[in-house]
C-alpha cells in the first residue's frame, strides 16, 4: 500500500494567518468567532461567524484575483503556504508526480451568490466564468494550475 506523507502545512483561518498564530490559538483554546462585521452583513447585530480577515490583494494582482471566489483565493494561499512549507520544487519533473487533493461540500459558494442575485435584481446573465468559479473542484483544480506554473 503506498504511504502518503505530510511534508508542509498552510493554514489561513481565523484564528491565524500562520501555523504558528493557528496553533497557539487552539492550545489556548481560543475561540475564531465573532459579531459579524457591518460590512459584511449590515442588519446583523446578533450573527457570530468565524470570519477570516483576508484581503486577496494582498496575495495577488486584482486581475488575478476576479477569476477566482474566495473559497479559491483562501485554498490558492493555504496551498502555497504548505508548498513552501515543505521546501518542495515543482518543476517540470516532479510536477507531473504531485497530485492535489482537496475536501470541500460547497465549491465558490459566493460566485453561485453573486450570480443569482445578478440575475434576479437586474435580470443580467452570470459571468461567463460563474460556473468556473463556483464549481465544487475550483480549488483543487486552481491549486493544481497554479502549482505547475510556478
Amino acid at each position: 500500500m503506498p504511504r502518503v506523507v505530510v511534508t508542509g502545512m498552510g493554514v489561513v483561518c481565523p484564528v491565524g494567518d500562520t501555523l504558528e498564530q493557528c496553533f497557539d490559538h487552539v492550545v489556548g483554546a481560543r475561540s475564531g468567532v465573532s459579531p459579524v462585521r457591518p460590512e459584511v452583513m449590515s442588519d446583523a447585530h446578533s450573527l457570530v461567524s468565524a470570519q477570516i480577515p483576508f484581503d486577496p490583494l494582498d496575495h495577488s494582482p486584482a486581475h488575478h484575483a476576479a477569476l477566482y471566489d474566495r473559497a479559491t483565493q483562501l485554498a490558492l494561499v493555504a496551498a502555497d503556504r504548505a508548498i513552501r512549507d515543505a521546501a518542495i520544487n515543482l518543476d517540470d519533473a516532479t510536477s507531473v508526480d504531485t497530485g492535489v487533493y482537496w475536501g470541500t461540500g460547497l465549491g465558490g459558494a459566493n460566485a453561485i451568490e453573486d450570480s443569482y442575485r445578478l440575475l434576479f435584481e437586474t435580470g443580467h446573465r452570470a459571468r461567463p466564468t460563474a460556473v468556473v468559479m463556483g464549481m465544487n473542484n475550483a480549488a483543487a483544480a486552481n491549486i493544481s494550475i497554479a502549482s505547475t506554473v510556478r
